[in-house]
């Protein structure tokens, strides 16, 4: 027995069936490299369906039991932050442990709570364009003014950080990140920066 989920755009569905059940079977079956992976296979169990799989867990813990990493919440991997989350939060949920009280556990889900909404943030602003926009608005604004160009490199350096976890959940680099974000939108939409 084993698990298998596939990712598709929805544009490309409905030719493999009309039910969930179907086009999954169906899909199986077409595809030359699932084919090799599954090959005479029978689903066992109903097809799940997410439209949005980011999802992140009200609760993190509770009596004999927590959640960290992937379990705790599912950021988009289009940063790559499934293994730092993870190792993060089993740090911190290391340290409630070993400090064994309930205010311990609070500050674990706290933590964790605000390191995924951090990166939910930083996915939404790469697919809505924003994120492109701000480098385009950015490299206009250095061909036009000296201290902006003089102050790039800061931003370079420091947003480099924020995409590879090293200031994720700093309030102090989001919180730029959201500044230069908004003042990228007050010089230009950004329309055309949307991933689709």
């Amino acid at each position: 027995r084993m698990s298998l989920g596939i990712v598709i755009g929805t544009e490309h569905l409905a030719k493999f069936g009309a039910t969930k059940e179907e086009r999954y079977d169906n899909l199986l079956k077409q595809d030359s490299v699932l084919q090799k992976f599954a090959g005479e296979s029978k689903r066992l169990t109903p097809v799940m369906e997410y439209t949005n799989y980011q999802l992140v867990s009200d609760r993190m813990f509770g009596e004999n039991w927590a959640l960290v990493g992937d379990t705790a919440g599912f950021i988009d991997p289009v940063f790559s932050s499934g293994l730092l989350i993870g190792m993060q939060g089993g740090m911190l949920l290391a340290e409630a442990v070993l400090k064994g009280t309930p205010k311990a556990f609070a500050h674990y889900q706290e933590k964790c709570s605000h390191h995924l909404k951090c990166w939910h943030e930083i996915a939404d602003n790469f697919y809505s364009g924003k994120l492109f926009n701000s480098v385009v608005v950015g490299e206009q604004l250095c061909k036009d003014h000296t201290i902006f160009r003089m102050m790039m490199p800061y931003f370079q350096n420091h947003f480099g950080r924020v995409f590879t976890g090293a200031a994720s959940d700093s309030n102090f680099s989001i919180g730029m990140l959201r500044w230069v974000i908004n003042y990228s939108a007050k010089k230009n939409s950004g329309e055309g920066c949307r991933i689709r």
